[in-house]
């Protein structure tokens, strides 16, 4: 249940971003230090120190201005929004099979609770509303933790700077040679770096934690059964906890000196609360959960499904999940508002994968609008598709999920140049002539051809080169 792929790709995102600050911080202080070297030979005892600091000094009052506040935060907030439909999407299919559970009445003697007079088994636990629609984060979670993201890596590369002058300070006060103090600056680099990702999966399994329990106590889940990862990074004291039950009111001694705490409070805490009602839902012989076992028990077909369900919801952007092909989950990349871009090193790793992404625009109309789920792919969704070589693209929307396969003949650049592109553009130049018509008769409107427009040109190309394309309710 834990997203381990998602805290993943935070890593990076946080690493990332933290090196390109970095790494102007250390040319800027690197060119300096040479420059010096070269006018005082091994840049020792007649170094102009006083110069060396005015520039630092310098940098540490500018360095703000090379961070973007509101780029960087709407990054910060995809990251937390694929996180947050993760919790929603996992936490509704633990509740689904608690309802399904309550909708088959137990004997008091099977749930070890009594019955109040006049009710049947479980089903008397009426005043839990599973399905409440109030059960996802609140605005002041996701803005709370973007915010203080946002300020983590600030602050990380403000203390960089402040590491590095000491580092300066320390080797020019002391003669120490330009590759001293370079290799110095280097391993602080590193170590920096590590500290990055240490924030940003602790920042991930705290967010996580947090939307999670929101979810579950609006819900009125009363308590969850303690799941741990199977991966080696167990803490002792969790492990001893995992396959047990704990109200949400009263949290186990999970910290690390024994205080009270949940699921994902602890610094990098990866376990998760998978929601219960009692007790008697706790395991009799608990086992550590396998990070990767939802991935296991599921199809391929159904571990795809799961993720679309995740992107689908994403309304600000787009996002490209990249599985191989077996359906096994590789990477993913957010993109703007109506692509992601690709590169060309990113391009050839895609050979035989399976490509799926979400087209958002349908979020801007209503549900009774038609253009709010019908929005199949673009051309430039199919021409990837062929000039890397995909085995699958699909593409989801609020309503459905469309799918087009690689022909059994193959296909690839020159196929997409001389027979894809043909075929769509006479096909697009019929379409549009035809429900141009029927909005002109009245029996089609604008939205409903706009719409229906791509879906109906995708086909008829299908149809014609034999290719299978589907598009099924989500």
């Amino acid at each position: 249940m834990y997203p381990l792929h998602l805290e993943n790709q935070y890593e990076k995102f946080f690493d990332k971003q933290f090196a390109r600050i970095a790494g102007r911080l250390n040319r800027e202080v690197l060119r300096a230090l040479k420059n010096e070297a070269r006018v005082d030979g091994d840049l020792r005892h007649d170094t102009p120190l006083e110069e060396i600091m005015a520039l630092m000094l310098a940098m540490k009052e500018q360095f703000g201005d090379w961070i973007d506040p509101a780029k960087l935060e709407k990054q910060i907030a995809r990251n937390f929004h694929l996180l947050d439909a993760w919790s929603r999407d996992k936490t509704a299919e633990a509740l689904l099979t608690l309802l399904s559970r309550l909708n088959s009445p137990q004997l008091p003697s099977v749930t070890g609770r009594p019955t109040p007079t006049g009710a049947n088994g479980e089903l008397w636990l009426s005043t839990v509303n599973l399905l409440s629609g109030n059960t996802g984060m609140t605005a002041a979670i996701r803005d709370r933790m973007i915010k203080q993201n946002l300020g983590l890596i600030r602050s990380l590369a403000s203390e960089h700077l402040d590491d590095m002058t000491r580092i300066l300070g320390d080797g020019l006060t002391q003669g120490k040679s330009l590759k001293e103090m370079t290799d110095s600056i280097e391993h602080l680099t590193g170590v920096n770096r590590s500290k990055a990702k240490f924030w940003a999966a602790d920042q991930a399994s705290k967010f996580f934690g947090e939307v999670t329990k929101t979810r579950q106590t609006a819900a009125g889940i009363p308590g969850y059964i303690w799941r741990t990862l199977k991966d080696g990074r167990v803490r002792d004291r969790h492990a001893a906890l995992n396959g047990r039950y704990f109200e949400w009111k009263k949290p186990p001694a999970a910290g690390p000196k024994g205080e009270p705490g949940h699921p994902g409070d602890t610094y990098r805490c990866r376990c998760f609360a998978e929601p219960a009602f009692g007790p008697e839902y706790a395991d009799k012989n608990p086992e550590p959960e396998d990070p990767l076992a939802y991935m296991r028990r599921n199809t391929p077909a159904q571990e795809l499904h799961q993720h679309e369900r995740v992107i689908k919801n994403q309304r600000a952007q787009e996002t490209m999940q990249v599985f191989d092909e077996n359906g096994k989950f590789v990477t993913l990349k957010h993109g703007n508002a109506s692509t992601v871009t690709i590169s060309r090193s990113e391009a050839r790793k895609l050979n035989n994968k399976i490509l799926t992404h979400n087209h958002p625009s349908g979020w801007k109309y209503p549900e009774t609008d038609p253009r709010h789920g019908h929005s199949s792919f673009s051309l430039v969704d199919i021409s990837t598709a062929c000039k890397t070589n995909l085995k699958e693209i699909r593409a989801v929307t609020p309503k459905y999920r469309y799918i087009m396969k690689r022909p059994e003949n193959g296909w690839n650049k020159k196929y997409f140049d001389k027979t894809v592109n043909s075929s769509y553009l006479n096909h697009q130049k019929e379409v549009q002539a035809e429900f141009m018509k029927k909005v002109n008769k009245g029996t089609m409107t604008l939205p409903e051809a706009k719409a229906f427009h791509q879906h109906e040109v995708w086909s008829r190309v299908s149809k014609e080169l034999n290719i299978k394309y589907i598009r099924e309710e989500i």
